[in-house]
């Protein structure tokens, strides 16, 4: 049986989510890093130690993390590249070339819109997995619904409507501990399987 571990990076909060071939969730969480003060290097170091870990405790077999992308801070960048060189290179030192997919592509091959917002994944992993209480879900999902319908209507700018996207999507986080990295690291393996023709998620 294969293991996976999948890994979202950010600069300050990796989500990470174990999973076998079957789609069985076996772990999850997120490594907050909050020390500002760490370079780049110390700051991979860390994250490929964490990852490292949970590789030894599950006994992965494969490995995927999100690619990266150039949005507009390339100070952003160069510590994502330095994290996934970091990570990447000390699998690949035991095992083989560690697997890279973008987030849109990963979305898309489960059948999530490459432009799904972070609340949207959050909400479809929650309920796949059972990882919240239904009335959890459902008060979170009819606050979802309905900005999405004032969005349609025109009531909210987009930038209004990002706002309080993003303010739902940490409201759902600090009540269920679901992040939009867990999530996003979910979204990712499943993906991975699929691309690999493991499995039909």
């Amino acid at each position: 049986m294969k293991k996976l571990l999948a890994l979202d990076v950010s600069t300050t909060t990796t989500g990470y989510v174990v999973m076998d071939d079957n789609l069985n969730l076996l772990n999850y969480g997120q490594f907050n890093i909050v020390d500002r003060n760490l370079t780049d290097i110390e700051y991979a170091t860390v994250i490929t130690k964490e990852s490292f870990k949970i590789i030894k405790q599950y006994e992965i077999t494969d490995l995927i993390i999100e690619d990266v992308f150039f949005g507009k801070n390339v100070e952003n960048l160069k510590t994502w590249c330095r994290v996934h060189g970091g990570v990447g290179m000390s699998w690949a030192v035991k095992h083989n070339e560690p697997q890279f997919m973008m987030a849109s592509e990963a979305r898309r091959r489960v059948g999530l819109s490459g432009h799904a917002t972070k609340i949207e994944i959050q909400l479809e992993v929650a309920k796949m997995y059972n990882l919240v209480k239904p009335s959890v879900y459902s008060i979170y999902k009819a606050q979802f619904d309905e900005l999405v319908e004032k969005r349609k209507s025109k009531k909210y700018t987009k930038n209004q409507f990002d706002y309080r996207i993003k303010k739902v999507s940490r409201e759902f986080e600090k009540e269920t501990g679901i992040s939009e990295h867990i999530a996003d690291a979910n979204v990712l393996a499943r993906a991975y399987f699929q691309r690999m023709g493991e499995i039909n998620v």
